[in-house]
């Protein structure tokens, strides 16, 4: 592994685990299961975004390189590192709008049937999800890692 991909990883996997940590201890102290599962969620999520930014940024620093050294097999994994990084994260993403497609469809599905746990269940997920995405993001902007 690179170093910016380790670090990158490396980082990801601390801010995840503090922020994650504290989000679940808060739940755990407050009795919350669905903090508890935010928490646990937005460790995951930080750890991948960490572990995805650095892969991409290995990626262009070895297309870099690899066009200043004339290096060609260096530019070529530049390009699949960036790849990899880019195929990751939009799968990842591709998830989160079907789980959340699927989410909506509960709530609305669970109201027209009169069906209270399902709505319930649909829109407990949706918090949940934008919960996680709010947090996320806003993790990343304190780590400054996003403008």
């Amino acid at each position: 592994m690179g170093f910016l991909k380790g670090l990158g990883e490396g980082a990801g996997s601390l801010i995840g685990g503090v922020t994650g940590g504290i989000i679940k201890g808060v739940g755990e102290i407050t009795g919350s299961k669905f903090v508890q599962e935010v928490g646990d969620v937005v460790k995951e999520s930080t750890e991948f975004a960490g572990k995805q930014l650095g892969v991409i940024t290995e990626g262009a620093w070895n297309i870099g390189s690899g066009l200043v050294t004339k290096d060609d097999s260096k530019i070529d994994q530049g390009f699949t590192d960036i790849g990899t990084g880019v195929g990751s994260t939009t799968k990842a993403v591709g998830q989160g709008i079907k789980s959340t497609i699927g989410n909506v469809g509960d709530v609305a599905g669970g109201i027209l049937e009169g069906d209270d746990t399902r709505w319930k269940d649909g829109l407990r997920n949706v918090g949940k999800t934008v919960a996680i995405g709010a947090l996320g993001v806003s993790i990343l902007e304190i780590a400054d890692v996003i403008d």
